[in-house]
């Protein structure tokens, strides 16, 4: 019995600080803290309603990070081919996963989603897991009915991942030691699509902070799995999957091995009967183009990607690539 009792007494003090933290971090679960998360949950939630509010209509929806949210323009898309276009793109370190399942329950028969995915996805050493720190905290504080349907164990990998001061700092804000931030909501805009509202201009101080990045592929990358589940979803529910090329600084792109890995991600896409539009080179721009990161472009760089992109689109329905079934006529020249 005294035994029983001494390692009682060691282990309940163990067992009392994981309980308490599974009870705070329950706690301060959808408690907004960073604003800068606030007004990207903001931006999200407005972009998974555009999709749902269109799940019965034809569409063409945009999956990406922030180079297709910054660097395309939906409501010019719409208006040229003449089918509703949602701009669902937001930040690359939201990775697949997360993209397709919150907003495949609204793609329908007949949609067409596009993929002009950053080539972090494709780069194990960028995206060798479904979540990253930044889409974790993000998911806990603006979507946490998301974590409440993950698995058992992939909920008990989030405890263990989470820094205990994000948990404090939640709690502080739930319990009113803290201020909640303050986020201005935009007037709902029923011609909005998704596109990104701000206005963007070439700085060469700006731009002159941009490091280059090298890139890789490997095959290694969990999102190439989650794109390969994918394609298979939506070929079973007559989803059409386009992909596409990321707006990119030319000259931190075509320096080898980039040429490799950009041939692969090729026959990535073509070993999964996926067309692509274009080639790389269709989507290098200038300097004067881009103005924060290799992937952002300028408005003038938005205006020449996407009507870029719509040409590319175009040329892949007239080669029969790519199948349109009410808006083809409207790429005819």
């Amino acid at each position: 019995m005294k035994t029983l009792a001494y390692l009682g007494s060691i282990a309940l003090p163990p067992l009392v600080m994981v309980g308490l933290w599974v009870v705070l971090f329950h706690y301060q679960l959808g408690v907004p803290v960073e604003r800068h998360l606030a007004k990207r949950g903001l931006r999200w939630e407005e972009k998974v309603n555009l999709v749902e509010r269109f799940a019965n209509r034809q569409k063409l929806v945009i999956i990406s990070g922030s180079n297709s949210y910054i660097s395309l323009a939906a409501k010019t898309i719409e208006r040229q081919l003449k089918v509703v276009t949602v701009n669902a793109a937001l930040m690359a370190s939201f990775g697949v996963r997360y993209y397709v399942e919150s907003l495949s329950p609204y793609l329908r028969s007949g949609d067409t989603v596009v993929l002009p995915l950053e080539y972090f996805f494709y780069d194990s050493r960028y995206a060798g897991k479904d979540y990253n720190f930044d889409t974790q905290l993000f998911v806990l504080r603006q979507d946490p009915d998301y974590y409440r349907g993950l698995s058992l164990d992939e909920k008990l990998g989030w405890l263990i991942n989470t820094h205990p001061a994000s948990v404090a700092a939640a709690v502080a804000v739930k319990t009113g030691l803290s201020p909640p931030p303050q986020v201005t909501t935009r007037p709902k805009n029923r011609g909005w699509r998704g596109d990104v509202l701000s206005e963007f201009v070439h700085k060469p101080k700006l731009f002159n902070k941009i490091k280059p990045v090298s890139y890789r592929y490997d095959g290694q990358s969990v999102q190439l799995e989650r794109l390969a589940a994918f394609v298979t979803w939506a070929r079973r529910n007559n989803v059409q999957v386009v992909a596409a090329y990321p707006s990119h600084l030319s000259s931190a792109t075509v320096k080898p091995p980039a040429a490799d890995m950009l041939a692969s991600i090729e026959a990535f896409w073509r070993g999964l009967g996926v067309p692509v539009l274009g080639q790389p080179q269709n989507s290098y721009y200038k300097p004067r183009h881009v103005f924060d990161t290799a992937y952002h472009l300028t408005n003038e760089g938005r205006k020449i990607h996407t009507q870029q992109f719509i040409d590319l689109l175009c040329d892949a329905v007239s080669e029969g690539r790519v199948t349109a079934q009410n808006w083809g006529a409207s790429c005819e020249r």
